[in-house]
């Protein structure tokens, strides 16, 4: 049985997508945002994703007219290609435009969290105005060794009542992430 080029082709760029996705996309933008921002960003995407998979769509018609291969059949194919990626790989997708998100810095903005903490019950939290609150160690994990590393004292110093300011940038769809 005899494998063609196209086929051979087609399973690497697949391959290579899922390991980009796998190794590097995702651990990045686990990195980068708070698992609510990027529930939020998820559940709005589909608009994103639709316009994304249209240009995509556009490109291989394209690139079908100019090499004279556009038929019914390739029409079709393409677009079932361009669906069934949008419906199996959102994911990928959403990782991509989370990724192209912290890119395209818009703007640069600062919250101030007041600190919460008890030590005798080990109860470290931060919150804005009771709108926003950190809970999560490994979201305060996140933040902390940011600071940390722009070379600002360790968030677990503060003390109960303390003024906390996070730096947060705004990407291209409007999603705050840590930079």
């Amino acid at each position: 049985m005899k494998i063609s080029k196209n086929r051979i082709v087609a399973y690497i760029v697949l391959i290579a997508i899922f390991c980009t996705h796998i190794f590097i996309l995702r651990p990045y933008i686990k990195e980068k945002y708070f698992d609510i921002d990027i529930r939020n960003f998820k559940e709005i995407s589909w608009k994103y994703s639709l316009l994304f998979l249209s240009v995509l769509l556009i490109s291989f018609l394209i690139y079908g007219y100019r090499k004279k291969i556009i038929s019914v059949g390739y029409t079709f194919t393409m677009l079932l290609v361009v669906a069934l990626f949008g419906f199996l790989f959102k994911s990928i997708t959403d990782d991509f435009l989370l990724f192209l998100n912290s890119k395209i810095n818009l703007e640069n903005h600062t919250k101030g969290y007041h600190v919460v903490t008890d030590s005798s019950n080990k109860v470290f939290h931060i919150y804005e105005n009771k709108n926003e609150f950190i809970t999560s160690p490994e979201h305060l994990n996140k933040i902390d060794s940011l600071r940390i590393l722009k070379k600002y004292p360790s968030l677990y110093k503060f003390k109960n009542g303390d003024t906390l300011n996070v730096e947060y940038k705004l990407g291209l769809f409007n999603v705050k992430f840590l930079e």
